[in-house]
């Protein structure tokens, strides 16, 4: 294919080549109605004031500035990209920031801020003291320390905990005098030093053991810790209802089945404030090619046309 004459307007109908190659070109209006390569589509260099294409179709697509109305790519590297409808096998992006609603599938969740531990075995327990389990059974983190059991949050979020204490053998010290009625079981999840929850289980009639669990959504900031207690409520002749003085046995088997357990799970994380969302700003319409015509020079432009060549199989 010969080259036009030399000048600042190049127009052609259709390029329609297995290989084209281009140097460099400089032009004031590169119209192009219909570009297909079967390949790459690549320039060294391209100034233009105005570039009008109606449908690009390639295998690989680089570009600065990309606005396009639908976008179809195996492969995309854009620097600024305004797209319609975008269809994009995979997608790596090192900031995402979407004004409007994603949707489609999310893979399972697997989260390191999880801590399960419990008694090795059936231990004597002072009530009233911090609690601690001895054997973790899980705590990929390192959140969970021992001696006594306390939890650091390791990050700002929501995290679902559940304790439960399976004792028996409650025998009050000798100043406290005998149990009246039915003593009340008080499990305790403490929060920086204070009771952020707790709860009242009752014992069974005439039966010296209790059950009780404890569930509760804790909203933590990383570095708070959480830590665990267990007390038994019962009347005195002295002093009415009172906080037992005394212990029971903990029971526990160094497993997860059904005995004394503390287990912790971060359920979500806090999010920052929202910022105002940013209007999305539409495309620019695509314009129509002017008709080809015939190429002409203009003998007054101030950028020379170079030579130029084009190679075809």
């Amino acid at each position: 294919m010969a080259c036009p004459n030399p000048g600042c307007s190049w127009d052609w109908c259709s390029i329609d080549c297995d290989k084209l190659k281009i140097g460099r070109v400089k032009a004031c209006s590169i119209c192009v109605k219909d570009l297909s390569v079967d390949g790459i589509f690549s320039a060294m260099s391209l100034n233009s004031p105005n570039i009008c294409g109606g449908a690009v179709v390639s295998d690989k697509l680089d570009a600065n500035k990309a606005c396009l109305g639908n976008l179809g790519a195996k492969d995309a590297c854009i620097q600024n990209l305004n797209a319609n409808n975008a269809k994009l096998v995979k997608l790596v992006v090192n900031d995402l920031c979407i004004a409007g609603s994603i949707s489609g599938t999310l893979p399972l969740n697997c989260s390191k801020y999880e801590a399960t531990a419990v008694y090795s075995t059936n231990t004597s327990y002072a009530l009233g003291s911090f609690l601690d389990f001895n054997n973790i059974l899980s705590n990929p983190s390192g959140a969970l320390v021992a001696s006594p059991s306390a939890y650091h949050a390791p990050v700002d979020g929501n995290y679902i905990v559940m304790l439960q204490i399976d004792q028996q053998n409650l025998v009050p010290s000798p100043a406290f005098g005998p149990l009246l009625g039915v003593p009340v079981a008080n499990p305790q999840l403490i929060l920086n030093g204070v009771i952020h929850r707790e709860l009242y289980a009752s014992y069974l009639t005439f039966f010296n053991q209790q059950r009780s669990t404890l569930t509760a959504l804790v909203k933590m900031n990383k570095n708070d810790v959480l830590q665990f207690k267990y007390k038994v409520l019962a009347l005195n002749q002295a002093s009415g209802v009172s906080e037992v003085v005394g212990t029971v046995d903990i029971l526990g088997n160094g497993s997860a089945d059904d005995q004394s357990i503390i287990k912790i799970e971060l359920l979500s994380v806090n999010c920052p404030q929202p910022e105002p969302p940013q209007p999305v700003v539409p495309c620019d319409p695509v314009l129509p090619c002017a008709p080809c015509t015939p190429a002409q020079c203009n003998p007054s432009s101030s950028i020379p046309c170079g030579p130029c060549a084009f190679e075809s199989k």
